[in-house]
């Protein structure tokens, strides 16, 4: 289930979602933590640009730990994150060692500094209402 900062703000699956999979026992497999890349300044695939900002929330506005810490701080069986590279990967094995659970109120500042940026659906472009 994409679970993200941005989630909150806007048809949250974080607010809607898991708690009923917690009252069904359902383990939560979080994914999109990154939104697929698009918390960063630009994403490439393939060589090609897949998505450019100017206005990126890594790491204009968090960072890559409070991104993952906000996650890991819900309650995810596994969150499944892209391994792009070697440096990345031990990036986030380092983060993950070095994590402590947030409160609701630490979870709540990441949320407050993105906030802004979750209603146009150009980051969480997955969220499609139908």
């Amino acid at each position: 289930m994409p679970v993200n900062l941005l989630d909150p703000s806007h048809h949250s699956f974080i607010e809607q979602i898991i708690p009923t999979l917690q009252q069904r026992n359902i383990a939560l497999l979080a994914m999109k933590t990154l939104a697929d890349g698009r918390f960063f300044p630009k994403k490439i695939k393939l060589d090609k640009v897949q998505w450019e900002t100017d206005k990126p929330v890594v790491p204009d506005r968090v960072s890559v730990e409070q991104a993952l810490q906000f996650v890991w701080s819900l309650p995810v069986s596994v969150l499944i994150t892209g391994a792009e590279n070697a440096d990345l990967m031990r990036e986030k094995i380092a983060l993950a060692h070095d994590f402590v659970g947030l409160t609701q109120r630490d979870r709540q500042v990441p949320i407050d500094e993105v906030a802004d940026l979750a209603e146009d659906g150009k980051i969480e472009y997955f969220k499609k209402i139908v």
